[in-house]
């Protein structure tokens, strides 16, 4: 059985002639990026990535492995993706998940009323949008979705439409 891969960043550019490159992060910041640093592939080969500073929303970072501009471009534009089953996440929170955990989720108002369920989630720089596929014309923000109204093991979110529609 293959394991599902995660993709939690990319690599964007290459940063000067000395095999260092910028890294767009996927992750909530950068310590939850690097916490997974022994599982990243890159092409399905292991790498290694050392931060050494930021360059705006990017990281500029280094591998033992690349030593050129040249090699960066071979992996320019790559993501760099770890196994589903090598994400460290606290289960013992009810209120930690991941993304990908709410795609398929049904979403309810607090009538119980179905709106649709999440197609996708978008971020457009203003924080993460949830995308239904049923009739439900609007993205709603997540930041209005109380985390205690995510309920994954029945794959249902419930939102309150009063604080969607005051919006």
């Amino acid at each position: 059985m293959r394991s599902e891969k995660v993709t939690i960043g990319k690599i964007v550019s290459p940063h000067g002639v000395k095999g260092l490159f910028k890294v767009l992060i996927y992750s909530e910041n950068e310590d939850s990026f690097f916490s997974h640093k022994s599982y990243f592939k890159v092409k399905n080969k292991k790498i290694d990535i050392i931060k050494k500073f930021n360059k705006g929303n990017f990281i500029v970072c280094e591998s033992a492995t690349i030593q050129s501009r040249e090699q960066v471009a071979e992996i320019t534009n790559e993501d760099i993706v770890i196994s589903a089953t090598d994400l460290k996440k606290n289960y013992k929170n009810k209120n930690e998940f991941f993304h990908r955990d709410l795609i398929g989720c049904k979403v309810i108002n607090f009538n119980s009323e179905d709106i649709g369920n999440v197609k996708a989630i978008h971020n457009f720089g203003a924080g993460d949008l949830l995308e239904l596929d049923g009739k439900f014309p609007y993205m709603i923000r997540f930041e209005q979705v109380k985390k205690e109204n995510i309920n994954l093991k029945k794959s249902i979110i419930k939102v309150d439409l009063k604080i969607l529609e005051s919006n």
